[in-house]
Parts: structure tokens; C-alpha cells; sequence
């Protein structure tokens, strides 16, 4: 039975091997033109605003702040491609600590969102996102 060994790095390096480095890291797509705006404002016929499938549907108040910690809001801008990946991701303002901003934009990274719909279609939309903190101790 013959058997085959893979020669190690030396190896090859001794027998004048060259090594390519690895290929660069693809950059990432650019975003597509936005068909549909969305700031907040209510339903429109026959469009469904794009939203977060995840749990949770905004980030969470920092543990770190404490259950009585401050308020703030953080003002986010991104555009949702037709397959729901978000692009374009920019924290345009933040009132109160930049652990918000932070956590904003990392639950923006991880979370998986839906794409805007017209007419059942999926369509590619600017979001422009108001997001509200508030401690624990402070909700009603």
C-alpha cells in the first residue's frame, strides 16, 4: 500500500517553493440606491417597513449603567439591501453616554433584519432610526 505524506513548510521552503501571500479580504459590496425612505412616520399602503427578525427589536440598556443610570438617545442611520443585510450603518448623534452609540451600532451588526416590501416585493430603503434608553429603575 502506498501511502502519501504532504512534505512540511521546510520542506518545500528548502526545495524552493514559493508561497503566494493569501488573497486580500473581499470589500464589501457597495449599497444599492434606496427606493423607499422610512423615518418613523406610519403606515403607507402597500409597503411594509423593514424590521429586525431578532429578539431583541432594539439594543438593550447597558448593564454597566445600573438600573438607574441616565437616559439618552441615539439618532442611527442604514440602508436595508433587498436580502435584509444592512449597509451604509452611521450613528449621525448621541444624547447621553457613548456606551449607547456602541451598543447601537453592534446590535445593528449583529442583528438579522427583514427588508422593506411594496406591493409583496422586497425593495431596498433608507432607515432613519430614533433610538431611546432608558434605565431600568426609570420605566413605567
Amino acid at each position: 500500500m502506498l501511502r502519501l505524506i504532504a512534505p512540511c513548510c521546510v520542506c518545500l521552503a528548502a526545495a524552493g517553493a514559493v508561497y503566494a501571500a493569501p488573497p486580500p479580504a473581499a470589500k464589501p459590496a457597495a449599497c444599492s440606491t434606496p427606493e423607499l425612505m422610512f423615518n418613523g412616520v406610519g403606515p403607507r399602503p402597500g409597503i411594509a417597513a423593514p424590521h429586525s427578525t431578532k429578539w431583541p427589536l432594539r439594543p438593550l440598556y447597558p448593564v454597566s449603567l445600573g438600573k438607574n443610570g441616565p437616559s439618552g438617545t441615539v439618532w442611527v442611520d442604514f440602508i436595508v439591501e433587498r436580502d435584509g443585510r444592512l449597509c451604509n450603518v452611521t450613528v449621525k448623534s448621541i444624547d447621553g453616554p457613548q456606551q449607547f452609540a456602541d451598543i447601537t451600532s453592534q446590535w445593528l451588526a449583529t442583528s438579522p433584519f427583514a427588508a422593506a416590501k411594496k406591493n409583496g416585493q422586497p425593495v431596498v430603503s433608507e432607515v432613519k432610526r430614533t433610538i431611546n434608553f432608558i434605565p431600568p429603575g426609570q420605566r413605567h
